[in-house]
């Protein structure tokens, strides 16, 4: 069935070589492993778990679809097989997948002490504290009512040691405290002192550690507020001796755009002043033409009478139409000369024009000086109340002081590769 499962997936079968080699018990107990017990493997699932630890080991995403869908296509039962592609998920980083595999190798069979181990293991790393700790319980309960080779378990307490330092130490207070305690007592009831040694001194080695990472780290981020005191000390004196030139130099900029912006409404002013009289000249041109076109509608009805009145003079008549002539002379003078001066008009409002254009691009260069000055006078400024605040830690230190005093993996590690090694072993 396994053999046609990797048929149907794409991989190569593995040899019947191996596949006839694959033991139905691991031959001897792993020496200084991880595996406690010696696990019972169904000789056809056997190749899963050469496949999982050997062929898809690599991390990637290749090796880690195959897993999956080898895996999915096989779905095996067996309690070992699932622990055993468990160590596949965490080399492929793959926690959650892990946790939920490493439940059914202990559904499969509550006895299995490495599946309880690496189950206890996983809740911690995802801060399931309780849960955890009910776990070890569980051990201890299994162990209790189970013979075990008691040499083979100190791995476990080696292990659980560690967890519960853990617990005590790093991350402490964020487990129920009634839990720890009777997990503690349950953990060392029936111990013998050696094995009651182990579980204590790693419990307490991984406190020391965790002490004295917190003091380093401690005095890490002391120092780096020394360093940051001294270094606020040297940037106040330069921000305050720079705000000083700052303020200096918008002064003379305000007083240079002050004389600019006086100068240039001196030369408009100046320059406006011709513009009254030419507008009163122009005003008086369009009211002579006004009354002058009054008149030549006069003279066009005196002419218009006179042509329809045969009892007229001629001279009369004459006299109109010369006099009509005359005004529509005279009014295209005006025009020329209202044209004139309204020339005249456009040509000093253009020169006002040009000099407020010209005036105006001066201050906006200066506007924008005095803003790039007085921004940069508010960000040293506000930079100078962040110091009066007093010096700040490294961010750097502090990410690091909660980082590596916290997590999980600097006190316990897992050997993924010792897990694989142990499985290895018993693999022709």
């Amino acid at each position: 069935m396994i053999a046609t499962i990797f048929q149907a997936l794409g991989f190569h079968t593995v040899g019947r070589t191996l596949i006839a080699s694959v033991l139905l018990m691991f031959v001897a107990a792993m020496a200084n492993g991880q595996l406690i017990q010696t696990p019972a493997l169904p000789v056809e699932e056997g190749k899963l778990v050469k496949f999982w630890l050997d062929e898809a080991w690599d991390k990637g995403i290749e090796n880690n679809d195959k897993s999956v869908q080898v895996y999915e296509a096989a779905a095996p039962k067996d309690s070992n097989v699932n622990l055993a592609y468990a160590v596949n998920r965490l080399q492929h980083n793959r926690t959650s997948e892990a946790l939920a595999v490493a439940e059914s190798a202990k559904a499969a069979d509550p006895k299995n002490l490495d599946a309880i181990i690496l189950l206890i293991w996983l809740k911690v790393l995802q801060d399931d504290f309780d849960v955890a700790l009910i776990e070890m319980q569980t051990f201890a309960d299994t162990v209790k009512k189970t013979k075990f080779d008691r040499d083979k378990l100190d791995v476990a307490y080696r292990r659980l040691g560690r967890l519960l330092g853990y617990v005590n130490g790093p991350v402490a207070g964020q487990c129920n405290p009634d839990i720890l305690l009777r997990t503690t007592e349950r953990l060392n009831e029936g111990l013998d002192d050696r094995q009651r040694k182990i579980l204590t001194d790693q419990s307490d080695a991984v406190i020391a550690r965790y002490e004295q990472l917190l003091k380093d780290l401690s005095q890490e981020v002391h120092d780096s507020i020394v360093q940051n005191e001294a270094a606020d000390k040297a940037s106040k004196a330069a921000l305050e001796k720079q705000n000083n030139v700052l303020e200096t130099q918008t002064d003379q900029i305000q007083k240079q755009r002050n004389a600019l912006e006086l100068e240039g409404e001196q030369k408009i002013s100046a320059v406006a002043q011709k513009l009254p009289p030419l507008e009163a000249q122009l005003q008086n041109v369009i009211l002579e033409m006004d009354a002058l076109r009054s008149q030549i509608q006069y003279n066009q009805s005196i002419v218009l009478f006179g042509q329809n009145n045969l009892q007229g003079s001629l001279l009369a008549n004459n006299f109109n139409r010369f006099q009509l002539q005359q005004n529509y002379l005279l009014l295209n003078n005006l025009r020329s000369n209202a044209n004139a001066i309204a020339n005249a008009i456009a040509v000093e409002q253009s020169r006002i024009n040009q000099i407020r254009a010209a005036y105006n691009a001066q201050l906006q260069r200066l506007n924008k000086d005095i803003k790039k000055s007085t921004n940069l006078q508010r960000r040293n400024t506000n930079k100078l109340v962040k110091i009066a605040e007093g010096p700040e830690p490294d961010a750097g230190k502090v990410k690091a002081l909660n980082n590596r005093t916290s997590a999980l993996r600097i006190y316990d590690p897992l050997p993924l590769e010792q897990y694989r090694v142990d499985f290895q072993r018993q693999l022709p």
